[in-house]
């Protein structure tokens, strides 16, 4: 049995130069990869039967960025997936080509509850 992926935006992906050059502004600290060679990475978590390359991968240090990066996609429509190690085996950091990966792999305190 395999899974089929839903088919991305066209409408997301005929945006993404737009989109990465707001993901910018909205949270400027953080690195974001956006090379195809770099997101190969985040294209699967440890279950590699299913990997698509997602639109970029953003690398935030802090919650406010986490939040700043949210807040940009939530406003634009571009779905999210949050990303911790990727050792994960049931595919649950499996991206879309249309979405923006939240790795979450520079946090590693908690510096306050």
């Amino acid at each position: 049995m395999s899974i089929v992926l839903p088919a991305p935006d066209p409408a997301i992906l005929a945006r993404r130069d737009d989109i990465l050059a707001g993901l910018r502004k909205a949270a400027p600290g953080v690195m974001l990869i956006v090379s195809e060679d770099e997101r190969r990475p985040y294209e699967a978590d440890a279950l590699t039967a299913y990997r698509q390359l997602p639109l970029a991968v953003a690398l935030p240090s802090t919650t406010d960025e986490v939040a700043a990066l949210l807040r940009y996609c939530h406003a634009h429509q571009v779905p999210v997936v949050p990303r911790g190690a990727g050792t994960s085996l049931v595919g649950g950091a499996t991206p879309q080509e249309d979405a923006l990966v939240i790795g979450l792999s520079k946090m590693s305190k908690i510096i306050s509850l």
